[in-house]
This record gives structure tokens, sequence and C-alpha cells, in this order.
């Protein structure tokens, strides 16, 4: 298992809130590949924990549509 020491700390791409993240692969991954493209998808789609909850509202609620029109 490899794991990342540090906890990057990312920004929520709706409020811009700070957020941190424990990442670890329970794979090989020597070149460290696996855990690059986690943080770079993170970095791109990146909720913080409130709008994370918020986000899986809409969504239970059926009305994804609204939630996708706000974050535009």
């Amino acid at each position: 298992m490899s794991e990342l020491k540090v906890s990057p700390v990312f920004k929520c791409k709706r409020c811009g809130a700070p957020f941190t993240v424990k990442i670890a692969t329970f794979t090989s991954d020597p070149s460290g590949e696996l855990l690059r493209t986690f943080l770079l998808g993170v970095a791109k789609v990146g909720l913080c924990p409130v709008c994370d909850k918020q986000r899986a509202w809409y969504y239970s609620q059926g009305r994804s549509e609204e939630w996708e029109k706000e974050v535009a």
C-alpha cells in the first residue's frame, strides 16, 4: 500500500471553502501515478463536506438539474 503522508488542501468548486482529503491506495503504486490521478480528479470536481451534503440532498430529491444550474 502506498500512502500520501500529507493532507492536501483543496478549494471547494462551489463555495471556495478549503477542505482536506486523506489519500491512500491499496494496490502497489511505486511511481505514485494512482495517487496523482486521484489528486487531479479531486482538484477538478472537489466539494467541501457541506456542499457535498447539499449535492447529495438535491440528487436524492430528484432535483439534480437544479444543483447543476446552481454550480455552473
